[in-house]
């Protein structure tokens, strides 16, 4: 019966990546250098994220993970 109801069938694959977030096209060097810039405190965390393009949620939870590794 659930499977009448959900279409498994993809029309275009490519089109979910170009639909992702800036969040999730950052790659490992630099959500480094965001964690670093946000430790540094030279910028405030909004004006990281709205450089980036990303949420303050998401330069707060690259700090955290920062700071834990430390």
């Amino acid at each position: 019966m659930v499977t009448q109801i959900i279409d498994t069938s993809v029309s275009n694959p490519e089109s979910f990546a170009l639909n992702a977030s800036a969040a999730v096209q950052l790659g490992p060097s630099d959500r480094i250098e965001l964690s670093l810039e946000a430790i540094r405190r030279t910028e405030s965390i909004t004006y990281l994220a709205q450089q980036r393009q990303v949420s303050r949620k998401f330069v707060y939870k690259q700090l955290g993970k920062a700071t834990a590794a430390i």
